[in-house]
């Protein structure tokens, strides 16, 4: 089953996620499309909406797939208005953007109220198998949570970077959109205090065919 979200969830939501007045023009640049095999459920009582089965979402250049995807929402005090809490994707996650990649089991998307009284993403978790695949790098790590301020994807256990040849490993990362800079730690910052951990750097340079130096760094 097809929907024009913008257009449908503005009537059960009365509102869309960032707050749009049911009076106001839907522009087409705003239209996300959902298609499902199984059904779509509408629980009032819980505020929440979902699709199931296959799905897939297509808002402009961004696609989502997934087993399952629900909106939970809540009621705008200032507003009197339900706008979207938070957006669940459940079971074979596939996020696709410009050549770039996320994979996952779970990804959950929370919003927050601006001064406004809108509502805007806040951060972003996914977990389980999880790999992210970019034009210049491929990570994969247990759990990711990217946070919109300030735009920095923090990755958590068992992390690799890899960009062409070179790799490094550890049990926590950061890597910044802004800046493009990726970073490794042994540990995480500011927790297992008494852990001690090694960073494993394995550089290939590009003339050669094989690995020429393996360094473990404290």
């Amino acid at each position: 089953m097809k929907i024009l979200l913008l257009n449908i969830l503005c009537v059960l939501f009365f509102c869309d996620a960032h707050g749009i007045d049911l009076n106001a023009s839907v522009k087409e640049g705003d239209v996300l499309v959902i298609d499902a095999q199984d059904s779509f459920k509408i629980d009032r009582q819980k505020k929440a909406v979902s699709a199931n089965g296959s799905v897939k979402a297509v808002k402009g250049d961004v696609t989502l797939l997934c087993d399952k995807l629900t909106l939970l929402y809540k009621e705008n005090k200032k507003t009197k208005q339900d706008q979207v809490d938070r957006i669940v994707a459940n079971g074979n996650v596939v996020v696709q953007r410009q050549g770039q990649e996320l994979r996952s089991k779970t990804l959950v998307a929370y919003m927050k109220k601006t001064k406004t009284g809108e509502t805007e993403l806040d951060y972003i978790t996914a977990e389980g198998d999880l790999i992210v695949t970019t034009e210049q790098e491929v990570i994969t790590a247990r759990k990711l949570v990217y946070k919109a301020v300030p735009d920095i994807v923090y990755l958590y256990q068992d992390v690799k970077i890899t960009r062409e040849e070179n790799q490094l490993s550890g049990q926590y990362g950061e890597v910044s959109r802004k800046t493009g800079i990726s970073k490794i730690l042994p540990v995480v910052p500011g927790q297992d205090k008494n852990k001690s951990g090694r960073i494993q750097a394995l550089i290939i340079p590009k003339s050669s065919t094989r690995p020429v130096s393996k360094k473990e760094i404290k």
